[in-house]
């Protein structure tokens, strides 16, 4: 049997330094981070999931929560993550008809999936009815700057959409009295 090496006594936090040095060589760390987010063809900065304005909507969304009358609400879940949202709408007559007033939404979600509905609540009030309805996922993802994500992560940028598409047609389906006058 051969005899270990003689390593001595370690130096308290030895082990996480080595980690941090590999991680720096491999590109990842925080010499990874003071690059800033790495570069797509044509020089343009590729969006991560944790930059600050996703993380910032997270933690402090602007849109989130009901306060007045909607008129059209839905909910949703994806069950592959956990993600549930309920998004309620409220429109108003405009001259070419109707228009987004409010849009708001509640629920429990990832960060990448409460920044993106925040988001797109923020962007489609005061756009028309159909301006709204023709919203997508990539409406979503190019208003992050051009955000990339992957085929798992995709289903948190598309469930607000979805929901938010479901709570208009609601909306829209069901007259008011107010939206009659």
């Amino acid at each position: 049997m051969r005899q270990a090496a003689p390593c001595g006594p370690r130096r308290a936090g030895q082990r996480a330094r080595q980690l941090r040095g590999l991680l720096e060589r491999r590109g990842r760390g925080r010499a990874a981070a003071r690059c800033g987010a790495p570069r797509r063809a044509g020089g343009v900065r590729a969006v991560r999931i944790d930059d600050g304005r996703i993380v910032e909507r997270y933690r402090r969304p602007r849109c989130k929560g009901f306060e007045g009358a909607y008129d059209g609400a839905a909910s949703g879940d994806n069950p592959f993550c956990g993600d549930a949202l309920e998004v309620r709408v409220a429109l108003e007559r405009r001259d070419g008809g109707m228009a987004v007033a409010r849009a708001a939404f509640d629920g429990y979600a990832c960060s990448l999936c409460t920044a993106s509905a925040d988001v797109l609540m923020e962007r489609a009030t005061g756009m028309s009815a159909d301006e709204a309805a023709a919203l997508t996922g990539d409406d979503v993802l190019r208003w992050w700057g051009g955000l990339e994500v992957g085929r798992t992560r995709r289903g948190c940028v598309d469930l607000p959409v979805s929901v938010f598409k479901r709570a208009l047609e609601a909306a829209l389906e069901r007259p008011r009295a107010s939206l009659l006058q």
